[in-house]
């Protein structure tokens, strides 16, 4: 398996960290971050072939990071979680692009 450059995007470090092991442990390039601003700055700056984003955050909401990172890098995937899922932003985050949309807490498998 190729190595994959992973931005994850969460407010709560226990999950960055914890994607940071899991990832980590297969081989993949994990970048973590708290702010939503920070993720799009990174993106600006950074080739990434994975972004994990949670859609709840201190500065921006997570579908306006999709939308953004759709526009600076659109071949990079973009994986949705969420501890507060709706339907309405299930719909929006396919409908720019996400590649998928995920309810927290997830597992491994996922």
């Amino acid at each position: 398996m190729d190595k994959q450059r992973i931005l994850v995007l969460d407010d709560d470090p226990v999950v960055g960290l914890s994607c940071k092991r899991i990832l980590g442990a297969e081989g993949h390039i994990i970048t973590t971050v708290t702010k939503g601003r920070e993720a799009i700055e990174r993106l600006s700056s950074e080739e990434f072939d994975l972004l994990i984003s949670d859609v709840r955050l201190p500065d921006i909401y997570g579908i306006e990071v999709l939308q953004e990172s759709k526009i600076i890098q659109p071949k990079t995937d973009v994986v949705i979680i969420t501890g507060y899922p709706t339907l309405e932003d299930a719909k929006e985050a396919v409908r720019l692009g996400a590649f998928e949309y995920l309810e927290k807490p997830f597992t491994t498998d996922f």
